[in-house]
């Protein structure tokens, strides 16, 4: 498995970055939980360019877009347009999502903003498992 990151209890793998697609998109595997809901996703972010999707593989994800709450559940794809303000928060214990964005978009940004994370799943509020 490739390289993982942490931000806010929520795991990041990057599955093709703009490095590999000559900056033209990314794709990044994430794994979230409702027992972090007050740090992850859960800030307001906006791309004045950068187009997003999000498809639920696992659980519910919870996605704020302009103020409208919508969930997503497991098979269902979400579209977020440029200068759209969103945030993501898992609606379940456990969910399981792939998000991509034409560009860069919120999956690099996290990237840099996580800890290089080297264990299969995500943290619990119980362990301290970060390296």
């Amino acid at each position: 498995m490739g390289p993982a990151f942490e931000v806010g209890g929520t795991l990041l793998r990057p599955l093709v970055t703009r490095k590999e697609t000559n900056g033209r998109f990314s794709i990044y595997f994430v794994e979230s939980t409702s027992l972090y809901r007050e740090k992850g996703f859960n800030k307001l972010v906006q791309f004045a360019q950068t187009h997003h999707a999000l498809q639920t593989a696992e659980g519910i994800v919870k996605v704020i877009v302009n103020s409208e709450e919508k969930k997503v559940v497991v098979g269902e794809t979400i579209f977020i347009s440029p200068e759209e303000q969103f945030s993501i928060v898992s609606g379940t214990v456990y969910s399981m999502f792939y998000f991509l964005a034409n560009g860069g978009g919120l999956g690099e940004v996290l990237q840099r903003l996580g800890q290089e994370y080297k264990f299969a799943v995500p943290p619990t509020k119980e362990q301290d498992t970060r390296v």
